[in-house]
């Protein structure tokens, strides 16, 4: 991850605090060969790695909803923004 992303992520919360929500992932022996290779290349454990992984991608995700919030304005809940690709007068109240 590079010092941006690290610094984004600990600003949202992402990095940092105690780690008290484990979870079990399973993979197939490839997956899990390729991650601990990664992950060893890396100087880090697997779990770290994976953990990293994830946070990139939450990383990546959030920028995408915002840029999409830019475009289609700020809902309130999830919902509200259902259906605002089509065509209706609703819709393009919003």
């Amino acid at each position: 991850m590079r010092t941006d992303e690290m610094n984004e992520a600990r600003e949202l919360g992402f990095l940092g605090g105690k780690l008290d929500n484990p979870v079990t992932v399973k993979f197939n022996d490839l997956t899990d060969e390729s991650i601990e290779g990664v992950a060893n290349a890396s100087d880090m454990t697997k779990a770290d790695w994976i953990r990293e992984a994830c946070i990139e991608k939450l990383l990546v995700e959030r920028r995408k909803f915002n840029r999409m919030r830019k475009v289609w304005g700020h809902p309130k809940e999830t919902r509200d923004a259902r259906g605002c690709h089509e065509n209706t007068e609703s819709n393009l109240e919003h």
